[in-house]
């Protein structure tokens, strides 16, 4: 009514259904089970290393008042140039995501560095730690997001304590 449009039903003559192509119950219910099986044998990769100590440091992360989602993960990235050769830097990386606008709080990221660093043993063993401090919002039709990353040297930060 509000789009000014009406439904008329008309004497419109029913229509047989088609044979059903009998393959698609097979292969919908091979999908069907893998998609069942596949979380209950993967259930328990969070609990072996390294994803526990991860989820653990994340969780330590989300503790602290300013932070309302954070994540963790960790690696190595390469780089190769003819005047230097070939170059790795391994790191460990988290983003929290900000309950205020906070993102140039550098005392926060120093912070949240030394949590990183004494929850995610790893952390002394890699080159670089880096925290990016993320505020803002996304509603689906407009979003607004502010970043800030800070990188430390985690043998530098461990020198201080």
């Amino acid at each position: 009514m509000i789009a000014g449009t009406l439904v008329v039903n008309t004497g419109v003559e029913k229509k047989e259904i088609g044979t059903f192509w009998k393959p698609h119950l097979l292969i919908a219910g091979v999908v069907f089970a893998i998609a069942a099986i596949v979380p209950v044998l993967t259930s328990n990769l969070a609990q072996n290393n390294p994803f526990r100590e991860l989820l653990s440091t994340q969780a330590a992360l989300m503790n602290n008042p300013s932070v309302n989602f954070a994540t963790v993960s960790y690696g190595q990235s390469s780089f190769s140039s003819s005047n230097e050769g070939k170059r790795t830097t391994t790191y460990v990386s988290a983003q929290a995501f900000l309950k205020q606008n906070s993102v140039a709080d550098a005392e926060l990221a120093r912070q949240l560095t030394e949590v990183l660093m004494s929850n995610f043993s790893e952390s002394l063993q890699k080159d670089v730690v880096q925290i990016n401090l993320t505020y803002g919002y996304d509603i689906g039709i407009a979003y607004q997001w502010s970043n800030q990353a800070y990188t430390f040297n985690p043998k530098e930060l461990a020198d201080r304590k």
